[in-house]
């Protein structure tokens, strides 16, 4: 997964990515609530055919931590299953 596939996604949901980096944060930057949060997990989901843990999709994260884990999870690292950092 690279960061213009979740502008990609952001975009189907209507989110303006105009300015976003991977250091944006999903919710003070992005503007996501929960339940926004919950459907870039589902999009992503689908994309992916990942069964994405929820944990990855809090609000203080970054748009550049949900990159990594979903690319984690697609190389099958157990690097997913770490703490996140939050930057």
């Amino acid at each position: 997964m690279s960061f213009e596939d979740m502008l990609f996604a952001l975009g189907q949901m209507k989110i303006a990515t105009q300015g976003l980096t991977p250091s944006s944060k999903l919710g003070k930057d992005v503007g996501m609530d929960s339940l926004e949060l919950v459907d870039l997990q589902c999009i992503l989901e689908k994309m992916y055919g990942l069964d994405i843990p929820s944990r990855v999709f809090e609000e203080d994260l970054c748009l550049g931590n949900v990159v990594e884990q979903v690319n984690a999870q697609l190389n099958g690292s157990t690097k997913s299953q770490a703490p996140l950092a939050k930057r």
